[in-house]
């Protein structure tokens, strides 16, 4: 306890500022230059998810650098969607997994710029958790991205499930993209220094 009120004590917000500025400048550096690896066992996890998911519309997730590349079971012959075996070939759509994976530099400067002693424990519990939700926004992009790829009319999963209609997965790409990224790293940043933050926010 009195560990905690120590840290807080010595705790100030600008030279976390500048630290935290500093730590995300070297943060997403390394990200940019490592992201496809990143997001490797992400692609790997997702197919599995995918195949189970869609069974009628889905063909395979692949990686292009740090893009998803989702294969539908559909061709096109003169324009026209035909299934991928008539057409002899299948087609993809490609998306962007940095728009997901930001948040692991994000929660790593986080961490990194504040004081008291570092513990690696929490910074490993808190990728973990990130890459719980970078799989989640993986499988709810996939699923958009083919989804407006193919079109609604062509996607007969959102027909008989209600949590693929179209409505529905337009509602989990825009929370999985625009907000989960950037709130679960604050969050879980947050609850893990939490004694610090309230000693700094009831210091006298």
């Amino acid at each position: 306890m009195r560990e905690h009120f120590e840290e807080a004590l010595s705790f100030s917000v600008k030279r976390f500022v500048v630290s935290l500025f500093l730590l995300m400048a070297v943060s997403f550096t390394l990200w940019w230059a490592i992201s496809a690896e990143l997001v490797r066992p992400v692609i790997l996890s997702a197919n599995y998810i995918l195949e189970a998911l869609l069974p009628y519309s889905f063909h395979e997730l692949k990686q292009q650098g740090a893009d998803g590349l989702v294969f539908s079971t559909w061709g096109e012959v003169g324009g026209q969607l035909v299934p991928a075996r008539q057409a002899g070939h299948y087609l993809a759509f490609q998306f962007n997994t940095q728009i997901l994976s930001f948040s692991l530099p994000f929660f790593c400067a986080l961490t990194l710029a504040m004081p008291g002693a570092f513990q690696f424990g929490k910074l490993l519990f808190g990728i973990a958790i990130l890459y719980i939700v970078l799989l989640l926004g993986v499988v709810v992009l996939s699923i958009k991205t083919l989804m407006v790829g193919i079109g609604p009319a062509a996607f007969k999963e959102g027909m008989d499930t209600w949590f693929l209609n179209i409505n529905v997965v337009g509602l989990f790409y825009q929370f999985n993209t625009l907000i989960l990224p950037v709130l679960v790293p604050v969050l879980l940043w947050a609850a893990q220094h939490r004694r610090i933050l309230a000693g700094f926010i009831n210091k006298p």
